[in-house]
């Protein structure tokens, strides 16, 4: 269960490093703002969650 959820969770956290990296060489420091990226990197998550979500209840049903 822990590796299915760290599958999930991979696209936000290489979002969140990417964007601080990108800002501490852009800006010299970290925007606050993060804007339409990470909505979309969070529905994105929903999305991969709903998947997950789908065939662990119809193998636990099983």
């Amino acid at each position: 269960m822990l590796l299915l959820v760290l599958t999930a969770l991979t696209p936000l956290f290489i979002y969140l490093i990417l964007r601080v990296a990108w800002d501490l060489i852009v800006y010299g420091n970290v925007v606050a703002v993060f804007g339409a990226g990470l909505n979309f990197v969070l529905f994105l998550e929903f999305l991969i969650f709903v998947y997950l979500g789908y065939f662990v209840v119809k193998v636990l049903r099983k």
